[in-house]
C-alpha cells in the first residue's frame, strides 16, 4: 500500500466516521479499521531497494 493510497482510506474513513456520527450510530468499529491501516502501512516502511540483489 502506497503513501497516496493511505491517505485516501484515511480521507474516505473520516467521511464515513462523520456520517455515522451524523446518524447517530458508533464509529467505534471505523477506529479499528484506522488503527489497522496505520499499524499495516507502518509495518510496510521498509526502505526501498532492500532484498535488492544489486545492493552491495
Amino acid at each position: 500500500m502506497d503513501k497516496r493510497q493511505t491517505r485516501r482510506w484515511l480521507k474516505a474513513l473520516e467521511i464515513a466516521e462523520n456520517l455515522f456520527e451524523d446518524e447517530g450510530y458508533s464509529s467505534n468499529y471505523l477506529e479499528e479499521i484506522k488503527d489497522f491501516i496505520l499499524t499495516s502501512r507502518e509495518g510496510l516502511s521498509e526502505p526501498e531497494g532492500k532484498g535488492d540483489a544489486h545492493a552491495s
